[in-house]
């Protein structure tokens, strides 16, 4: 009784973890579909990232500055998807690029 108590609790505790981690996933998705939607966003998005797949030095979208930023990037993964590790480096841009447009309280040009 004790052993099928600790497999239903380590299970619930599982989809509460994996119920957390889809709703973060959600909400940043949508939160770059919604970033993806204005030109100019988008346009620095993907020069970010295709600065970060090619593994060259990431362009300066903040104004002012230096060509290259401290954004910290582990790069590829072994035996990472090419699919999944283009969409990991727009995201990565995407949260790179969001300070850009973003002002204080929240509002977006």
């Amino acid at each position: 009784m004790n052993k099928s108590r600790s497999v239903i609790e380590k299970l619930n505790g599982t989809i509460s973890r994996l119920t957390e981690l889809n709703d973060k996933l959600s909400s940043e998705l949508y939160n770059f579909l919604n970033m993806m939607s204005y030109p100019g966003m988008r346009q620095d998005i993907i020069a970010v990232a295709e600065a970060l797949m090619g593994g060259k030095p990431i362009p300066s979208v903040g104004g002012g500055g230096g060509s290259s930023s401290d954004l910290r990037w582990d790069g590829r993964n072994p035996g990472e998807e090419e699919e999944y590790y283009r969409f990991r480096c727009m995201l990565a841009a995407a949260k790179f690029v969001r300070p850009k447009y973003v002002r204080a309280k929240g509002k977006s040009r």
